[in-house]
């Protein structure tokens, strides 16, 4: 399970060749399995709109196995990823004009586990991988 979360929630985009472009830099946040289009660069040159520099990332991840299938759970995390790259903030983003009312400023959520037969009190629990 850890193997396969920190899979879905993979974004090396700066190191990895799948995300190298023809572009300028040579590389792009949207061409990672849990993508970040956030952190390319604002005054960057993209072949393609979907490369650019933009609001669009993947934002979650949900997962089980057999065993938490059975039990009726799953592991469940919440915001773009924050495991090889920033976690996203408001304060730091060069996104501008963007509403944001309400929301958190850093989006650095833990990891839970729903456990939806509340064999515990709130029916969540974090989930450490470390």
């Amino acid at each position: 399970m850890k193997t396969m979360y920190h899979l879905m929630r993979y974004n090396n985009f700066y190191e990895d060749p799948l995300s190298r472009c023809n572009c300028t830099p040579p590389y792009t946040g949207y061409r990672a399995i849990s993508s970040r289009c956030d952190l390319n660069d604002p005054n960057g040159h993209y072949p393609l709109y979907e490369y650019s520099f933009r609001s669009s990332a993947g934002l979650d991840a949900k997962l089980t196995n057999y065993q938490f299938a059975k039990s009726m759970m799953m592991i469940a995390v919440s915001g773009p990823t924050y495991d090889q790259v920033p976690a996203f903030s408001w304060n730091t983003t060069k996104l501008l004009n963007v509403k944001h009312l309400d929301q958190p400023i850093e989006w650095h959520f833990p990891p839970v586990i729903t456990d939806w037969n509340h064999t515990n009190n709130d029916g969540f629990n974090e989930y450490q991988f470390d």
